[in-house]
């Protein structure tokens, strides 16, 4: 129902953002970035609507060196998963520079150097590109990877830097199924369940007042994860809904502006409460 509401703006919002040399950008300029390429693919992927693809596939597979790599965490993440959902391989065997950086970001967060939020994000980022690209890991490397996410565990259940909060729980808990070390399940419920609120759905913390649109994908995503549905699912797809712009597009808020990532972390959560599916939101998250 929640899809239905927004299905064919929506698509015309991402299409309107395809480059005419392939991929894709929000601002619409012939500027496209594996970021914005991304969230398009992934986002049409959920619609169900196709897309022309042998420009943005030559695209981004332009961005791999000869060595394999494609560069930063970030720029690798999202062109090989965006070559992932369009079924199209490298040029090259991208296995050498995925480890490369895996081993980059085991070693810039090890105690006592401070350990940032985006951490979660990128550990699991990290994670995500070991298993696209079917790199094996090593017994050592998974208890390396999962000490690191416990680093700042929580013992309401939940993970974060400044306090456990939604968003970055679910990239932590994300990482940790990735290497086969999920935690444990009750903790975790009881940490979503106390972020749920009857007027958006989710807040970013216990006690908060905090409806970004991030924190009700991570909290739709979460309760998925765990077999549950959100005690509020109405609120979290009307506050969802809410973000969506005239452009149809969505934003992070209600007075926001709207790009391609937002619509893609509204377009996870509205499935997931329409379908109760959140495999694709949970592992390939932002």
């Amino acid at each position: 129902m929640h899809l239905d509401r927004t299905r064919r703006q929506t698509a015309a919002y991402i299409l309107e953002r395809a480059c005419p040399s392939g991929g894709f950008c929000f601002y619409r300029l012939d500027e496209p970035t594996p970021h914005d390429t991304y969230y398009a693919l992934a986002s049409l992927e959920i619609l169900g609507v196709s897309h022309a693809s042998g420009r943005t596939a030559a695209f981004l597979r332009s961005l791999q060196d000869a060595d394999g790599s494609f560069g930063p965490l970030p720029r690798t993440y999202f062109t090989l998963l965006s070559l992932g959902l369009l079924g199209v391989p490298p040029v090259h065997d991208p296995g050498k520079a995925v480890a490369a950086l895996l081993r980059q970001v085991l070693a810039s967060n090890r105690p006592p150097r401070p350990f940032q939020a985006q951490t979660y994000r990128d550990k699991d980022r990290a994670c995500a590109l070991s298993t696209a690209t079917g790199l094996r890991l090593e017994p050592a490397m998974i208890d390396a990877l999962q000490a690191m996410a416990l680093r700042y565990g929580h013992p309401d259940g939940g993970f974060g830097v400044d306090g456990p909060s939604l968003d970055e729980t679910r990239a932590a808990v994300s990482a940790l199924g990735r290497i086969g070390r999920p935690p444990e399940p009750r903790g975790l419920a009881a940490f979503v369940r106390s972020c749920e609120d009857s007027t958006f759905g989710f807040t970013g913390k216990p006690g908060s007042s905090l409806p970004y649109l991030e924190y009700i994908h991570a909290g739709v995503c979460l309760c998925a994860a765990l077999g549950t549905q959100p005690a509020f699912a109405a609120a979290c797809g009307e506050t969802v809904l809410r973000c969506r712009k005239a452009s149809g597009g969505f934003a992070r808020t209600e007075t926001g502006i709207a790009t391609l990532e937002n619509t893609s972390l509204a377009l996870q959560a509205l499935a997931c409460l329409n379908h109760g599916e959140t495999k694709r939101g949970i592992a390939t998250p932002p």
